[in-house]
């Protein structure tokens, strides 16, 4: 991760200096709008979803006979 970190801020870089507007690399823009709008939808969406709530399924023997059931 700390690898694609690095070379996602290397790419982004603009490739000549001086930096102008013809020779700016708008990728690092395009990167920004990418993470701000995930931040944002993140949230938004963590409070929209739940961990489903567990059942009861009665006493232990008949949840261990479930689990059996499942592998």
């Amino acid at each position: 991760m700390v690898w694609v970190a690095f070379v996602t801020v290397l790419f982004c870089l603009p490739q000549s200096s001086p930096v102008t507007v013809d020779t700016m690399n708008y990728a690092s823009v395009a990167l920004v709008a990418v993470l701000v709008l995930a931040t944002v939808w993140w949230f938004v969406a963590r409070r929209r979803y739940a961990t489903p709530a567990t059942a009861s399924y009665g006493d232990d023997r008949e949840q261990a006979e479930l689990a059996e059931g499942i592998v």
